[in-house]
């Protein structure tokens, strides 16, 4: 991998003046791989997933959510 997933997902610069003065506020968010993971999760909550027969199972979600980020950062990267 090249670091994509490490690349900010969001990022946006806004520009402001305040009392005469021009301000340059820099928004960072996310990581590419952290949206990507918090999508899967959100997916895979949606879909009641189960693991082992289980739908309360949070590091097997969590484990899985990243494994689907880390697959969605290689495909992009082809």
């Amino acid at each position: 991998m090249n670091n994509n997933g490490e690349e900010l997902a969001y990022p946006h610069t806004e520009n402001d003046t305040y009392q005469g003065v021009e301000i340059t506020n820099n928004h960072f968010g996310f990581t590419k791989r952290e949206a990507f993971a918090m999508a899967a999760m959100q997916g895979l909550l949606a879909a009641n997933a189960t693991y082992n027969g289980k739908t309360d199972d949070n590091e097997s979600l969590s484990r899985n959510a990243i494994q689907v980020a880390d697959a969605l950062l290689a495909e992009l990267e082809k």
